[in-house]
């Protein structure tokens, strides 16, 4: 059977999402950054694209070029509703939804034509009821694979593009070798090193040549260039998972407020385990830069933890794993799957207390539940949070 993958694209999440919340947005240059002028945009609307602002523009630029610039600070709980609500509405046409980030959704749609017709009926038909519920405009892309349909929801003829089988290779070809999903940065860089910038370039290259460059990758490379993408479309899992993010108002490198942010986190996510009676064996550090770039580090226990203690002695050599470039840090981020039942041992002996570890985090608990959660804090995480 052949497969139909449907991919939507809400161009300027961010962006879209401040302006439903407040309509009197719409007609202004808008743009998602931290409210000071020395931080980068993270979005920016059409209008302000007009103007020359771009993301990772600095907001003062932005300002000098654009003097009615309206500036928005990210909100990222409001942006993670907006996102579960577009997912629950694509979850009606498929359970097949593998969302990304911000409002990029894929829709594996193979075999539903008997209830919702043709994949181009269930594209326009999706992208009509997000426009209609959540007043949200989405590019929509239908193709054989992911990779098409997702170059597709880049370039859309009137906000929906549906690539025919057969035609994937042709419509890609004109297109950057970065949008392969086998080109990592160190690929993109040796690719561009032997001035090959077009996915038709990469295409006319025999595969024996691009595994004597690239190795294993090469075929891999070659089946993409093709349009080749046997990917499936895989929902997220279901397991269990805490995560805790800080993004930060002014991008900074300052490692010791940085180690106080990451206490604030350990506490977080400590907090939210014990509350569920958790404790986690798999933690993961994300770190974003100012320039957008990615850093992550994980740490697989051989032992569950669910203290403050322990996680920020967990979390802290994979900050310093991960922090390797001078570059301004603008989120932090932690992760902690594989999440098991609390399961301590119990004594033969009455007389036998918890250890001081676990009396001082119950403790804290206790006061932080009376009194509200910034009743007592570590004195690191206070003296930086200042």
């Amino acid at each position: 059977m052949s497969r139909h993958i449907i991919h939507t694209n809400a161009v300027e999440f961010s962006v879209q999402v401040e302006r439903i919340k407040n309509p009197k947005l719409r007609s202004w240059p808008l743009v998602v950054a931290p409210p000071d002028d020395r931080a980068v945009v993270y979005a920016a609307s059409q209008e302000a694209r007009q103007a020359g602002v771009y993301p990772g523009m600095l907001v003062r630029s932005a300002r000098k070029l654009c003097r009615d610039i309206v500036v928005r600070p990210p909100n990222t709980p409001l942006y993670l509703r907006a996102a579960a609500e577009m997912n629950r509405i694509l979850g009606h046409f498929s359970p097949l939804v593998e969302p990304e980030r911000g409002g990029r959704v894929f829709l594996d749609v193979s075999g539903t034509q008997r209830l919702f017709g043709t994949p181009l009926d269930t594209g326009n038909r999706a992208r009509k009821e997000i426009l209609q519920r959540l007043k949200m405009e989405v590019n929509v892309g239908i193709a054989s694979n992911k990779l098409v349909s997702k170059i597709a929801a880049h370039s859309p003829d009137e906000g929906l593009n549906a690539i025919a089988f057969g035609h994937e290779a042709a419509f890609i070809a004109p297109f950057h070798v970065h949008l392969l999903p086998v080109v990592t940065r160190k690929i993109q860089t040796q690719l561009l090193d032997l001035n090959i910038q077009r996915i038709q370039e990469v295409a006319n290259i025999p595969t024996a040549h691009l595994n004597m460059v690239f190795g294993t990758l090469g075929r891999k490379l070659s089946e993409n260039a093709q349009g080749i993408d046997p990917r499936p479309v895989i929902p997220p899992s279901r397991a269990p998972e805490i995560v805790e993010l800080k993004i930060f108002n002014n991008d900074t490198n300052d490692v010791e407020l940085l180690l106080g942010e990451l206490l604030t986190l350990a506490e977080n996510v400590a907090r939210r385990l014990r509350h569920i009676q958790m404790q986690t064996r798999n933690v993961r550090l994300f770190l974003r830069y100012s320039d957008y770039k990615e850093e992550q580090a994980l740490a697989r226990l051989r032992a569950p933890c669910d203290t403050a203690f322990d996680l920020f002695n967990i979390m802290q050599p994979l900050f310093f794993q991960a922090f390797k470039r001078r570059v301004r840090l603008r989120q932090l981020a932690v992760k902690c799957a594989d999440l098991r039942p609390v399961n301590r041992q119990l004594s033969l002996f009455d007389d036998v207390a918890p250890s001081k570890t676990v009396q001082v985090m119950d403790t804290m608990e206790k006061i932080r539940d009376r009194f509200g959660q910034n009743s007592i804090r570590f004195a690191r995480a206070i003296d930086k949070a200042k």
